[in-house]
């Protein structure tokens, strides 16, 4: 089940406690991103990055500056990316392939900062994205 998405999709969610499952394709050039915990000025990011052949979780766009603001996992095998998402308010964690690959991190972001966005350089077929709020 794939829809197609402009090249910039916005979902509001109203919440920052939330399960999320997806898979985001690799992209074959550029980049692919799943915004997270964003208000249109702060956000986070999960980036496919084809050049560098890495997955980012990039903090540099929400307030809090603790620890490292990018981090990595080298994806060279141009492989699609299951992700499981699991935030709650502010702390996110990322789990790749069913948990092959974990990432942790503290997100500071404004209470309103509550929109999901899939961002790709070129419109994009989006896998389907099951959510579920946490109580």
């Amino acid at each position: 089940n794939f829809t197609e998405a402009s090249v910039n999709q916005a979902i509001q969610l109203d919440t920052k406690s939330y399960e999320l499952r997806t898979t985001m394709t690799w992209p074959k050039n550029g980049q692919n991103t799943l915004r997270l915990m964003d208000n249109g000025e702060q956000y986070c990011d999960i980036i496919l990055d084809s050049h560098s052949q890495r997955i980012l979780l990039d903090r540099s766009h929400t307030l809090s500056t603790d620890g490292d603001l990018i981090r990595e996992i080298t994806w060279s095998t141009g492989e699609d990316v299951e992700l499981q998402v699991l935030a709650d308010h502010s702390s996110l964690e990322i789990f790749i392939n069913n948990g092959e690959y974990a990432m942790t991190a503290r997100v500071f972001t404004p209470e309103d900062a509550t929109r999901l966005q899939l961002i790709s350089d070129r419109p994009q077929l989006w896998q389907d994205v099951t959510l579920w709020p946490l109580g």
